[in-house]
């Protein structure tokens, strides 16, 4: 049935509307919604409906989650309101510079949570994250598989658009989506190589994805070498989107400076160094650093990314499949941190 329109006949009042059914009805438009309850199936939930649900099952699993993981979400409720009372999606900007226009994205509060209640990682956390980090990356709404399929020539523009905006930088980050999966290739157009991170890797090749085909016809006339990345595996079928923050985020606080030689030579005197730091960090820390959040929160990030490589022994250049407890770490480590860019006030940031 089409949406109820304005009649054009003159013969009919200006307060009726016409709506197309087998008898060509005319109803006020007073009554149009009451029809439409009547009309709509009742067992069809309304988006709101299907939002408040999703919160609420969201909610339920992250009562079995960590202390240090529930902690978080109770803090975070502080800043958005009351979940369950129409939660509103939380916006975001992107920083000038990183893509050839300005944009603004946004994360509706499910999918904040379901973060938390070990549930899929939306393409908007993604970008969020890509957002706040101090690395190049192409914008993954614009370059999924979907899109590779159906507008690869949007996809051309994007890269090509971003490549020339920061033709400087060695290394590009392209977070991918595709078939529901998520996987990350580590782009360098001046080294002639290309890397991909993928926790379902198997006896995939560059071939297994559509975005390796774009990426050629972007740089034609570069013969790229291309490298599956020995990585850490995902159990279920859930984690990948977590694998591949824990990938970005390695990446960006650990071996970009020297990428790829350095992903193996890491020190065992400095990371014991570290570890220290890391495990006295929350006691020190509120009298140290509150007072100059902004100012130490790479560092703090820094230290908590190695105390992270040190402790659960790396993402790369290991097949290993990743635990739970690997997750959570990683919750602790990327989301107050990223929450603290949002919200200025957030006091969850350094416990």
């Amino acid at each position: 049935m089409e949406a109820p329109h304005k009649s054009n006949s003159a013969s009919r009042k200006a307060s009726t509307c016409e709506i197309e059914t087998s008898t060509s009805v005319y109803i006020p438009e007073c009554a149009i919604p009451i029809v439409n309850q009547i009309l709509r199936p009742q067992n069809e939930e309304s988006d709101q409906e299907k939002q408040a649900r999703k919160i609420k099952s969201a909610l339920n699993a992250i009562k079995e989650r960590p202390t240090r993981v529930q902690d978080i979400v109770s803090e975070l409720e502080k800043h958005v309101g009351n979940y369950h009372l129409n939660p509103v999606p939380i916006e975001f900007s992107i920083p000038d510079g990183m893509y050839p226009y300005i944009l603004k994205d946004f994360i509706e509060i499910e999918a904040l949570l379901q973060v938390f209640a070990n549930g899929w990682v939306d393409i908007t956390i993604i970008h969020w994250f890509a957002a706040y980090n101090p690395c190049t990356f192409f914008g993954p709404n614009s370059i999924s598989g979907e899109m590779c399929q159906r507008n690869p020539e949007e996809v051309k523009g994007h890269i090509l658009g971003v490549y020339e905006l920061h033709m400087d930088k060695p290394y590009f980050l392209a977070p991918y989506l595709a078939n529901d999966h998520w996987s990350l290739f580590i782009i360098s157009p001046a080294r002639k190589e290309v890397f991909i991170l993928d926790s379902l890797k198997g006896n995939k090749d560059k071939n297994s994805y559509l975005l390796s085909k774009v990426i050629e016809d972007v740089f034609k006339g570069t013969k790229f070498t291309w490298s599956m990345v020995e990585c850490k595996q995902q159990k279920g079928g859930w984690e990948c989107g977590f694998m591949v923050l824990g990938y970005m985020m390695e990446f960006v606080y650990t071996y970009q400076e020297n990428f790829p030689t350095n992903v193996s030579n890491l020190y065992i005197p400095c990371l014991l160094v570290c570890m220290y730091m890391y495990t006295q960090l929350d006691v020190c820390v509120c009298v140290c650093l509150r007072a100059c959040m902004y100012m130490c929160m790479d560092m703090y990030i820094w230290l908590y990314a190695y105390g992270y490589v040190c402790t659960y022994v790396i993402i790369w250049r290991t097949t290993r499949v990743a635990t739970q407890k690997d997750i959570d770490q990683l919750l602790r480590i990327i989301m107050p941190w990223l929450l603290v860019r949002m919200f200025p006030n957030w006091s969850h940031a350094f416990k």
